[in-house]
């Protein structure tokens, strides 16, 4: 699509889809109590002294930062040194983004 309308058409494609995702999850989803107010960011930042906590939110940083790096580099050197089209190129991070979304649904 980026290579069609251009990335900021296709940025704002996705725009609504987040709209609708947002309204979706504030419907349904409900408030989770917390157990003491939370007073400042402080204490939020706080969590990070908790080990597994840090881990967890390591792992998630680097998760989206590998996955946004890959998308930046992966298509000018795969239509300019392997020289793939623009329709097989979006094919292919099509399946490299499904991949990743497989990778977050929760398996049981």
């Amino acid at each position: 699509m980026g290579g069609l309308v251009g990335w900021r058409g296709a940025f704002f494609c996705v725009v609504p889809l987040a709209v609708v995702t947002l309204i979706w999850q504030c419907l349904t989803l409900s408030a989770v109590a917390s157990r003491e107010p939370i007073q400042t960011p402080m204490v939020m930042l706080a969590l990070l002294r908790n080990r597994h906590f840090a881990i967890g939110m390591l792992a998630v940083l680097l998760s989206f930062m590998g996955q946004f790096t890959l998308f930046t580099y992966l298509r000018p050197f795969l239509e300019q040194v392997t020289g793939v089209n623009l329709s097989m190129l979006s094919a292919m991070l099509l399946i490299v983004g499904l991949t990743g979304l497989y990778r977050h649904i929760p398996c049981r």
